[in-house]
Parts: structure tokens; sequence; C-alpha cells
């Protein structure tokens, strides 16, 4: 979920092993990998969309990867697709598959 929208869906075991919206990819990024030692923790960059009032294309996209954000990212929300059975992302990168 990202700013009250769902960005992906699937059981625990699918979504470690293949996270496949640029959010979720983000935020398994950014989990510490080693518990005993210091480490700078990586956080996903930029900013917030306005939740008060939500823009009409994809919510993340001004916080995407430069090499994954589209121009249709800024002019259309993506709808779920399923990416296999139980596993569906909301992402114009699948859309344009």
């Amino acid at each position: 979920m990202y700013a009250g929208t769902v960005v992906e869906t699937a059981d625990v075991r699918a979504l470690f092993r293949t996270p496949l919206d640029p959010d979720t990819q983000e935020l398994m990024r950014s989990i510490p990998k080693n518990m005993r030692r210091l480490e700078v923790l990586r956080g996903v960059p930029g900013s917030l969309s306005n939740l008060v009032s939500p823009p009409a294309d994809c919510r993340f996209h001004p916080r995407c990867p430069t090499d994954m954000a589209m121009e249709v990212c800024r002019q259309t929300a993506p709808v779920p697709v399923a990416f296999e059975p139980g596993h569906a992302v909301g992402c114009h990168l699948f859309l344009a598959t």
C-alpha cells in the first residue's frame, strides 16, 4: 500500500521472493541486512504524495527510480494486473508488457 492505494498483493513468500512494484522494491532495500552490525539505513527518496487532495496519476511516480518512471505514470493511475496467480501489481511497468 502506498498513499492509500494498494500497489501489490501477494502471499508473504512471493512478495519477499519477487517484489514487483517500485515502492515494494524500495521498501525491501530499506530493511537492515545485519542486525548485529551498525549500518546506515537506506530510506525511500522523495516526499509522500498529497493525501488530502491526491493526484489522479500514479501516486508513487515522483519517488519512483528514474529508470522506471514513464510519462504515463504522470498522467494515469495504474490498475492492478495479475503477474501470477495470487500475485498482482498496480504499476504501469507491468501494464506496458
